[in-house]
């Protein structure tokens, strides 16, 4: 069987993402496998609903095997982001391709990834980064620098970013970049909705049925909606009693940002802190991060990926997992269990999944049981299309 991977989100599982996994199957990938954030995502939030409803939308809408990834890579920068998600599904054993959306296409995408190759070969990026400028900033200067376009959509960044871990773990898999149709923010008018865009639509109680594949969304339509301003003052209380000494030791604290951050704790609401804290060197998604990731104590030097966790699978999935059956280089979980718990190999990531998934729990409506994540495990949805 030849077999697509993709990190994704799927927050939540679209008929964008829908079409991703039919392009594949159309170019011979007969089975597609996700790595996908859990309860809390990239931008620093939380997920729309739990990781357990989300992964059984995507299974439903196309997808043959959801595999957690981690948290403090779902809620990394975009390097680490992929560096994950690349590992989490190269770990398997029996990825045949990695495959994103980007908005600028596989070409353009691979010409400013090679215009990055070069700027860092330069010295040019460390030189901008010593000057103040944040890597994001830093590489968009570097590249327009050596005659380069730039491209700053979300997908674009990612997708050189999947490229460079592919590189960086001197894998032989390739990269399938898929073009998007309508923009990151988009509201279907030039193609699919975007997620983000239908998050809006279900925040303000506006009808979302047509986005989702339907199969997807009758997983999603009784879903209680989580909201991070119902963790706002817990996290305000944290910082106004954290010392700046404590929180340097968390990732994406970089130097000075810890102060700030302190300094700013008698901010009235989350807004106000990211306001307060953000300048041109520290950018308000680098503040987000960094504000989450104190929150939940994810450290500096963050953990070594040691398990593969499956949320939800179809029989494609289960002849996946088959296949990887000693071809894997990590052991595969269909849930948590107090064995690994106290595992040294996987006590740090488990422990941070753990306390951040009771958490996410009273970011829910009606608060979620303790230590749910022991009391779930994967999930088989019927295969896709009968």
């Amino acid at each position: 069987m030849k077999i697509a991977g993709i990190v994704a989100e799927y927050n939540p599982f679209h008929k964008g993402h829908r079409y991703q996994t039919e392009i594949l199957r159309e170019a011979g990938y007969e089975g597609v496998v996700a790595a996908m954030s859990g309860n809390f995502v990239q931008r620093a939030d939380v997920a729309f609903t739990d990781k357990y409803r989300r992964a059984a939308a995507a299974v439903a809408g196309g997808v043959d095997l959801v595999i957690e990834l981690p948290l403090p890579y779902a809620v990394a920068s975009a390097e680490d982001f992929a560096r994950g998600g690349v590992e989490i599904l190269t770990s398997l054993g029996v990825i045949d391709a990695l495959c994103c959306g980007c908005e600028s296409g596989d070409e353009s995408n691979r010409k400013q990834y090679e215009a990055l190759c070069l700027a860092e070969e330069k010295g040019l990026i460390r030189e901008k980064i010593r000057r103040g400028l944040s890597y994001p900033a830093a590489c968009k200067e570097a590249v327009r620098e050596l005659g380069g376009a730039w491209s700053e959509e979300p997908n674009d960044v990612l997708a050189l970013a999947y490229r460079k871990a592919l590189k960086e773990a001197s894998s032989s898999t390739p990269l399938v970049a898929i073009q998007r149709k309508g923009s990151y923010y988009g509201d279907g008018g030039e193609g699919f909705e975007s997620a983000s865009s239908i998050r809006k639509r279900i925040q303000k109680g506006e009808a979302w049925k047509d986005s989702l594949p339907d199969l997807a969304f009758e997983h999603l339509k009784n879903a209680p909606l989580a909201d991070l301003t119902r963790l706002e003052r817990g996290i305000l209380a944290y910082y106004r009693t954290a010392s700046a000494e404590e929180l340097k030791g968390f990732y994406g604290m970089r130097e000075g940002l810890a102060e700030r951050i302190c300094n700013a704790s008698e901010a009235k609401d989350l807004a106000d802190l990211y306001d307060r804290v953000k300048t041109k060197r520290f950018p308000h998604s680098a503040v987000r991060r960094a504000v989450l990731c104190g929150y939940l104590k994810i450290p500096k030097n963050l953990p070594k990926l040691s398990y593969l966790r499956v949320l939800a699978f179809n029989d494609r999935g289960q002849e996946i997992l088959r296949q990887a059956k000693g071809k894997a280089t990590l052991p595969i979980c269909s849930g948590l269990t107090p064995q690994m718990h106290t595992d040294p190999a996987t006590r740090e990531m488990v422990d941070l999944q753990l306390n951040a998934d009771e958490i996410f729990a009273l970011s829910l409506p009606k608060a979620g049981p303790k230590r749910w994540d022991f009391l779930e495990s994967a999930r088989k949805i019927p295969q896709f299309g009968k």
